[in-house]
């Protein structure tokens, strides 16, 4: 009887023992959310860099160009992005001249889908380059602007 006695003693400390203990952590505040680690400069505002990426396939080359033409600052990286768009938004303008040529062949029906569907993944790969604080050159771009 002492034995019983003694194993239900143990258990009732036991059952104690883990109930302290997941009131315990049940008090202790915890934060949920998962660690954040900032690997680039967040001071420089470049906003510019990404409307005129984005909008150079979505709007036509005029939003690059002019974003590019009206820009007044020191941001040596985002002037080089403000270039680059600038300068695939008017080869792309170029190029969309010689693709409607090329629908009265019918080619062109292809030809341009294709290509401002890479224009679009270029530009979205500008931005995020942008984005990381590196430089990204257009795939064949012809270099309007230097």
């Amino acid at each position: 009887m002492s034995t019983h006695h003694n194993d239900v003693s143990n258990l009732s400390l036991a059952w104690v023992h883990n109930q302290l203990i997941i009131s315990h952590i049940m008090t202790e505040p915890y934060d949920e959310r998962p660690p954040v680690i900032n690997l680039q400069d967040n001071s420089k505002d470049r906003t510019l860099g990404t409307l005129s990426h984005i909008l150079g396939p979505l709007v036509g080359f005029l939003a690059p160009i002019l974003i590019y033409a009206t820009y007044r600052g020191d941001d040596q990286l985002l002037k080089s992005h403000l270039i680059e768009a600038a300068n695939a938004s008017l080869t792309f303008l170029i190029a969309a001249i010689v693709h409607s040529l090329l629908m009265a062949i019918l080619i062109g029906c292809l030809t341009f889908p294709v290509h401002w569907l890479l224009y679009i993944i270029w530009a979205i790969n500008g931005n995020s380059a942008l984005n990381a604080g590196q430089e990204y050159r257009y795939p064949l771009t012809i270099r309007f602007i230097s």
